[in-house]
């Protein structure tokens, strides 16, 4: 997508893009009997969350045969002693050669959140959870937190490109977009300017580019093309991710 169209649809929708559909079919209630341990693997993960309790349940296949799922079935529930908040459920994830399943995040973003991460399908999404049940879908997979905790930047896992900006205090997207641009490295500069880099060329493993960078603009959220010689590398720190699945295990 143009990054132009992009920028305006992020504006016209508040600065978040719908989310694609999330299951195959019908959402079914997880039942034990229905996964039995010489096919599935399962889990499942309850966290205490303020008001609210967060359940992740994930059924991996072991033993391959023809009907779904083939690799991974899981929920998502937010609920309170008495109420669903939110809740999602994936009939078959597809690992589309890469990591899949949901995902806790050992580093979490902090405020009143907790974060659950869904790889899979060619659509990674971001789940931000406030202690309160209030639950936020984003684009995402990897992370990472500004150093003063304000502001969480989310990589869009997929074959198309994105990033989204979310703001930790105000509990808003601030942006959003969908581009053709690689983003090859992410960089800090004293001043705590944040700019990325990106690809150099279609040589795999990727390769920066250096004589242009991307800087983003925390004071109108939005990036903003800058010569290489103004933000070198050289002078700047790099970041790392807060989460990364391929550190992860699958479906688990």
């Amino acid at each position: 997508m143009h990054f132009l169209l992009a920028t305006l649809l992020s504006a016209l929708t508040g600065g978040a893009f719908a989310a694609s559909a999330y299951a195959a079919g019908p959402a079914r209630k997880f039942s034990p009997v229905q996964y039995p341990p010489s096919l599935f693997q399962v889990s499942q993960r309850i966290i205490a969350h303020g008001a609210v309790q967060v359940r992740i349940v994930q059924a991996r296949k072991i033993k391959s045969n023809k009907q779904a799922p083939h690799l991974c079935r899981a929920w998502l529930s937010v609920s309170t002693a008495d109420k669903v908040l939110f809740e999602r459920y994936f009939d078959d994830i597809d690992a589309a050669g890469d990591s899949f399943g949901l995902f806790v995040p050992r580093v979490q973003p902090g405020w009143r959140f907790v974060a659950v991460v869904k790889i899979g399908d060619y659509d990674g999404r971001l789940y931000l959870i406030r202690d309160d049940g209030k639950t936020t879908d984003l684009d995402g997979g990897f992370y990472f937190v500004t150093e003063d905790g304000r502001f969480l930047f989310s990589e869009y896992h997929s074959d198309s490109k994105g990033a989204t900006v979310f703001d930790l205090e105000s509990d808003r997207t601030v942006f959003a977009v969908r581009d053709d641009r690689d983003i090859i490295q992410w960089y800090s500069t004293k001043d705590r300017q944040l700019f990325f880099t990106g690809r150099l060329g279609t040589d795999w493993p990727p390769r920066e580019r250096l004589d242009i960078v991307y800087r983003y603009d925390f004071g109108n959220h939005r990036f903003v093309q800058e010569p290489g010689s103004q933000y070198p590398v050289a002078a700047a720190r790099k970041l790392a991710w807060a989460f990364d699945p391929r550190k992860h295990q699958n479906c688990r």
